[in-house]
């Protein structure tokens, strides 16, 4: 696996985590990056306090306007504010729930290299814990999250790198990857051209994990819709999604179209890892998800790339024992 640095916007720090922003001059992203390691390590807690209507001693308060999370005026979150809250709380909600898949699905903490796509502030590649000689690599074009995720495996002493890019070019060479995740990015990409890429830099009997929402979330979505305009929008994403499901078709991945999202449906989704060598070999209802009409709103899955590989495999893989 190439590391993260490759581009200009590189840094380093304890633990050998990394951090690539590429192009994005993201100037929040390189705020995050030179805070103290004291703010980060309260960040959390007080940005949780805040949401839950606590209030927060007038230095907290100060210190927190002091980094451009505070308005000065009103003392009301800025976007930059809500946005790390929002990172951090999903942080809270993932918290240990996607090791428990992994060790349920029979993946160890040990499986070897990692790359996740659509990683956002990294919480799974930092669940898996601490693996010696084994590179943990996330990457996204949410330059903040990225970045706030580095201070986070920083703190942690986690050997975990980030590159800020597209899903359709990873900074990977080939088959140079024991598994991959992806969780809840695929309906936000060309899924042909994902995939395509993903199995790319995949080691051969190297493992994908994806998790994606099904055709149940958009109807859900449509059943909770509250205005006109929301109705509509989950409306084209349905209709995205069952022409694709349907014909395999969607927009160029690159796109200028603003053309929504589209749910993953099974058989083709199938029908694309097999095209690219890879089997699907367990298939799963995400643990936390809402449900409509009793069906779960999203699905997980393992598959397999063929070829033979060193690492252990994982139960229910071909050729397990």
């Amino acid at each position: 696996m190439r590391p993260a640095g490759s581009g200009t916007g590189i840094r380093s720090g304890a633990g050998g985590a990394s951090i690539d922003l590429m192009d994005s001059r993201d100037r929040d992203a390189e705020s995050i990056l030179d805070w103290s390691d004291e703010f980060i390590g309260a960040l959390k807690d007080r940005l949780l306090a805040l949401r839950a209507g606590s209030e927060l001693p007038a230095e907290d308060r100060d210190e927190l306007t002091a980094h451009g999370l505070l308005e000065e005026s009103s003392g009301q979150p800025t976007a930059l504010g809500e946005a790390l809250t929002e990172l951090i709380i999903r942080e809270s909600w993932q918290e240990g729930g996607e090791r428990r898949t992994f060790r349920e699905l029979g993946i160890e903490d040990d499986v070897g290299s990692v790359l996740e796509i659509g990683c956002s502030s990294g919480w799974t590649l930092r669940s898996l814990g601490p693996a010696p000689g084994a590179r943990r690599m996330g990457v996204d074009i949410d330059a903040r999250a990225l970045a706030l995720g580095y201070r986070f495996s920083r703190l942690e002493n986690q050997d975990c790198g980030f590159a800020c890019c597209s899903a359709y070019a990873l900074p990977c060479d080939d088959e140079s990857i024991d598994f991959l995740i992806c969780r809840n990015t695929l309906t936000y990409l060309h899924q042909r051209s994902a995939v395509r890429e993903m199995t790319r830099v995949l080691k051969p009997g190297g493992l994908v994990f994806l998790r994606f929402e099904n055709v149940w979330y958009d109807l859900r979505q449509i059943a909770h819709a509250k205005t006109i305009r929301s109705l509509a929008s989950r409306l084209r994403d349905l209709g995205l999604g069952l022409i694709h499901a349907a014909a395999g078709w969607q927009l160029g991945a690159g796109s200028r179209v603003r053309w929504g999202r589209a749910f993953v449906a099974l058989p083709r989704l199938r029908k694309t890892l097999r095209a690219c060598g890879c089997e699907i070999t367990q298939i799963d209802e995400s643990l936390r998800c809402p449900r409509f009409w009793g069906f779960a709103t999203q699905t997980s899955l393992l598959a397999r790339k063929a070829g033979k590989s060193s690492r252990r495999q994982a139960p229910g893989s071909p050729g397990a024992r």
